[in-house]
């Protein structure tokens, strides 16, 4: 008997102490990608380009987005045509810079649900063919008093512990480095 009244003590502090350590352990992972994003933004990596198509690189964005998106009741589609959209770039870099675009429309419209919509255009300039992606949202939009700062290192709109302000700083960085 006393042997099972210490454990009925002792189950409360171990459940306990098991949800300290999920807090400690989820924490150290926001800081982890916190970390890891300043070093992409501060250190410069060479792009590993080669030639392929967006289409599959913004499939496989949406698909790791999905699940959360499901969550949140916001529906995704994709307007990316029949036809390759073949550029030279380096796809691990731009899947960073989808998912990170995606992530922002899902928190934009965090309390409404809504659409996201990514859509390729491609236009034709004296025999160059200029790829454009459009991530379109149903969220509220940018106030125009945040337009200027959206790529300023460490600017969010994001409550504080929600955002680090260096997810679109860095997408800048490799969508210029992409031209």
């Amino acid at each position: 008997d006393r042997g099972a009244q210490r454990h009925d003590r002792r189950g409360p502090r171990l459940l306990e102490s098991r949800a300290f350590l999920e807090i400690i352990i989820a924490q150290i992972d926001r800081i982890t990608s916190i970390v890891r994003m300043l070093l992409d933004y501060s250190r410069y990596r060479e792009s590993l380009k080669m030639t392929a198509d967006l289409r599959p690189i913004v499939q496989r964005s949406i698909h790791l987005i999905e699940t959360e998106a499901t969550k949140r009741g916001v529906m995704v589609r994709t307007e990316l045509g029949d036809e390759p959209l073949l550029i030279d770039c380096d796809p691990d870099q731009l899947q960073q810079v989808f998912v990170n675009l995606g992530i922002n429309a899902l928190d934009a419209m965090r309390a409404t649900g809504g659409a996201l919509t990514v859509r390729a255009r491609t236009e034709h300039d004296n025999g160059t063919a200029r790829i454009t992606l459009v991530f379109e949202d149903t969220g509220p939009g940018i106030s125009e008093q945040n337009r200027s700062r959206l790529f300023d290192p460490f600017f969010t709109t994001m409550e504080p512990g929600k955002g680090t302000g260096m997810g679109l700083a860095v997408c800048q960085t490799i969508v210029q480095s992409h031209d």
